[in-house]
């Protein structure tokens, strides 16, 4: 188990910012490790992930030939489509608190991803 750079334990700034190849590549650095690793039998690296974690498992599961196996559950498989399901004003409303931090005008927000159930 890891955390990829700028998230968690790892160190790096800004803070939380998502970047699919940083990430693929944070990846494919603990492969590495686990695999030059002595007490670790390369030939038994298995890699796991979940939601974006797993769409990068998918596509190192077919590209890195140091795994010996990978699960990815509930692998973000479809982007485009994912993105099509969701409401064209939450977009708008969440582009429009993402843009300006982007653009260093202010700082990183975060951002309301679910809500309570009504009781």
């Amino acid at each position: 188990m890891f955390d990829y750079r700028q998230w968690g334990g790892s160190a790096g700034q800004p803070r939380e910012e998502l970047s699919f190849p940083r990430q693929r590549e944070d990846y494919r650095t603990v492969i590495g490790w686990a695999a030059a690793h002595p007490e670790i039998d390369a030939r038994r690296v298995f890699a796991w992930g979940t939601s974006f974690a797993g769409m990068y498992i998918v596509e190192l599961a077919v590209s890195d030939s140091r795994l010996a196996g990978a699960i990815g559950q509930a692998p973000l498989v479809d982007g485009f489509a994912a993105a099509r399901l969701a409401s064209p004003v939450r977009g708008l409303q969440l582009l429009a608190v993402a843009r300006p931090s982007r653009l260093g005008l202010r700082p990183p927000s975060a951002l309301l991803a679910w809500r309570r159930p009504a009781r």
